[in-house]
């Protein structure tokens, strides 16, 4: 996505090659967001570029970053590394150079890594806060309301930081979605984001969504509701997650829920979600950041927020604020029972973990109770 760092770690690596002494005319940085590059507007127009560039035959090290602007760039990206002795790297802010698709086009070996904002982790270190002496709550209180986009860290009064998160929303908007789709109806785009937004940790239904618009847009199709959805999705906005049937052992297409990418997007748009979605919707990038595809899991008796996978690895995760054992609803359980009663259906031997704010440690049955603060910083123990 973004402003999440990508061009920031292009730069480190080019330091890192300097270090090791390659000469800087041998690495080529392209960003395509410049109008300095203006007159690059064809695949073709890359390679001839590149090509100028290239002098010797040494190693080069191309980088090109927001490719997604050359269409069709594959093609250059494939003919050079068959010509010249290089290592290329490419960074987009949509879906594309994640999408299967794409590896199908590109030749050869090549590794992927999905660039996402600061984790809650990576705010401490930044802050370089006194774990001793912290008060972790009003820090993850900070993250949950401002997000994770690094450069808003730099950034002291409330103002400047509502003002630079609005300004990287509307450039997603704008640019990634309603130029590259081609958007007429902008306030029925923006109204299916407040929805998105005001529903997260929830289970989706389109039709849902039609039945809320309606009242305002009297024509609106579910087919639209679901292209827009994933105009979202593909650049990065929100993230999709299915869900998955544990006793079936496959996945389900209805009833997925949606997440934000960061938290600072849903509350600049005024959508002050509950302690429990945000620290839900938290807890979901921490696992996508750390290379676990995510399901919700559906059992016979209900759900489960995540099920967390990643290789043979695979755990399930339950996302509470406090486990209250006090107040008891009109089936008389507590947050407690609801929490890990909801493993009871899942009948393997894979790790099953509670994750809330309570410091005293609630385990039973098997099922491990985790401080959230603790799983943010350190993972799951």
């Amino acid at each position: 996505m973004r402003r999440s760092g990508k061009s920031y770690l292009l730069m480190q690596i080019k330091e890192e090659l300097l270090n090791q002494g390659i000469e800087e005319d041998h690495i080529i940085y392209l960003n395509f967001e410049f109008l300095d590059y203006d007159e690059i507007e064809t695949y073709k127009d890359l390679n001839h570029f590149i090509e100028d560039k290239i002098k010797d035959d040494q190693r080069y090290y191309l980088m090109f970053d927001e490719i997604q602007n050359i269409e069709k760039f594959e093609k250059t990206v494939n003919s050079l590394r068959a010509k010249y002795d290089c290592s290329i790297f490419l960074t987009g802010s949509n879906l594309q150079l994640l999408s299967k698709e794409l590896s199908t086009l590109l030749t050869g070996r090549y590794i992927e890594f999905e660039v996402f904002p600061f984790s809650f982790k990576e705010m401490i270190e930044y802050y370089d806060v006194d774990m001793e002496h912290a008060n972790l709550q009003s820090y993850l209180q900070d993250y949950m309301k401002w997000g994770g986009l690094p450069q808003r860290f730099e950034m002291n009064d409330e103002l400047t930081r509502a003002s630079y998160i609005q300004d990287v929303y509307h450039s997603i908007l704008y640019k990634d979605i309603i130029t590259r789709f081609d958007i007429k109806d902008i306030v029925l785009l923006e109204k299916i984001i407040d929805y998105v937004f005001d529903s997260i940790g929830q289970l989706f239904s389109t039709n849902n969504v039609v039945t809320h618009l309606g009242k305002t847009f009297k024509s609106v199709k579910p087919e639209t509701v679901y292209r827009y959805l994933d105009y979202l999705a593909e650049a990065l906005l929100i993230q999709k997650v299915e869900r998955y049937d544990i006793k079936g052992k496959k996945i389900l297409s209805f009833y997925e829920k949606y997440y934000a990418i960061d938290l600072g997007f849903a509350n600049i748009k005024k959508h002050q979600m509950n302690i429990g979605s945000s620290l839900e919707n938290i807890v979901y990038i921490y696992l996508k950041a750390n290379a676990y595809q995510v399901y919700i899991g559906k059992t016979y008796a209900g759900e489960v927020d995540f099920i967390a996978q990643r290789g043979k690895d695979k755990k399930y995760i339950q996302v509470c604020y406090i486990l209250n054992q006090e107040d008891k609803d009109k089936n008389g359980k507590s947050t407690y029972d609801r929490e890990f009663d909801a493993f009871t259906p899942i009948k393997d031997n894979c790790p099953k973990y509670v994750l809330s704010t309570d410091s005293f440690d609630m385990s039973k049955d098997g099922i491990i109770h985790q401080n959230i603060y603790d799983f943010l910083l350190h993972g799951f123990k």
